[in-house]
């Protein structure tokens, strides 16, 4: 169901096996569950990319918003994730403003 298949002992990274999206494309499900895997991985701009190709397939999944926003941030890249105005938009549905 679009998740990543474990943590590798040898490593200590969370694993995408990738499968899903080569079979459904267009689940933004799956492009969400791949950017929080990227993020543990530290490939902070892969895990932007594809939790904006989650926001572009669903723009009401929070969670790709909160991992772009994450990704940015951890880019160090504060000024992006103002600009992609992630937080507001969280903070939003969060409190319902």
């Amino acid at each position: 169901m679009g998740c990543a298949s474990g943590v590798s002992k040898e490593s200590n990274k969370m694993q995408w096996d990738g499968f899903e999206i080569e079979l459904e494309p267009s689940n933004d499900e799956y492009y969400s569950n791949r950017a929080l895997v990227k993020e543990s991985n530290e490939d902070y701009f892969g895990g932007v990319i594809d939790a904006t190709r989650a926001i572009e397939l669903n723009p009401e999944n929070v969670k790709a918003y909160k991992l772009r926003a994450l990704n940015f941030t951890l880019l160090k890249s504060k000024f992006d994730a103002l600009q992609c105005s992630d937080y507001k938009k969280c903070c939003e549905w969060y409190y319902n403003y």
